[in-house]
């Protein structure tokens, strides 16, 4: 309907580059005007109909936001992996080895600089570990940690940067800044629960790890680094 409708409104604007009667004229304004407002209301429709049927209804809409506003990026697919000589295709393999590489690397650091310490005695005096436990070489005082407020959650909420990235939640800084007056008070009893107990859900700590290719070569895992897409209510407590 709204492909003859545009033919319609070709072949009108053609017959007026050859008329110069004003009425003509109007009846075109008035038509395109018409398509429009016809065409805006179909793309509303159609809209909600992907919303309605999608399974990720968050991931739809942020992705028709971006269609709308020009912003699509096109994402960068890693097809193969290049792993100490062996090439993996395979996509379940691929995300496997990102995640026992990504979890390896805090120990590799850690047994590196540990290395480096004791290969070298002169810098064993004057290292951040040596003079930390000349520091603190008693007990760490104990503190009190005192219960959250509705109204302090609620200015957090505000604070936090409006972004559209979210965690396995699928909950965005902006859905949580809009419906912050409304989940203030449960989010402030889930903390003053947490402070009372000593205990931090074990659901607010589950993670997106996403490899973030930086150079060369996008087939060397050693080329990406770990991006962790916390939830947002994570980043609230």
């Amino acid at each position: 309907m709204c492909c003859c409708a545009g033919k319609h409104k070709r072949e009108l604007y053609k017959n007026l580059q050859n008329n110069n009667n004003a009425t003509p004229a109007s009846y075109y304004t008035d038509y395109a005007k018409i398509l429009s407002k016809v065409i805006r209301k179909a793309e509303i429709i159609e809209h909600d109909k992907l919303i309605l049927n999608s399974h990720n209804k968050v991931k739809t809409t942020w992705g028709i936001i971006n269609k709308e506003s020009g912003r699509n990026k096109k994402r960068i697919e890693i097809q193969a992996l290049q792993v100490e000589g062996k090439k993996f295709t395979d996509q379940q393999t691929i995300a496997e080895t990102f995640n026992e590489y990504f979890v390896a690397i805090a120990e590799n650091v850690k047994r590196q600089i540990k290395n480096n310490l004791i290969n070298d005695d002169n810098d064993n005096m004057d290292s951040h570990t040596h003079f930390m436990e000349q520091a603190f070489n008693k007990p760490y005082p104990s503190m009190e940690c005192k219960y959250t407020t509705t109204k302090e959650i609620e200015q957090i909420v505000q604070s936090l940067k409006a972004k559209n990235s979210y965690g396995y939640d699928e909950i965005s800084t902006k859905i949580l800044k809009i419906s912050g007056p409304f989940i203030s008070s449960p989010i402030n009893y889930i903390c003053n629960k947490m402070l009372f107990w000593g205990v931090f859900l074990d659901r607010l700590k589950y993670t997106i790890i996403k490899p973030l290719h930086t150079n060369d070569d996008i087939g060397e895992v050693s080329n990406c680094r770990p991006v962790s897409l916390f939830t947002m209510i994570f980043k609230n407590i």
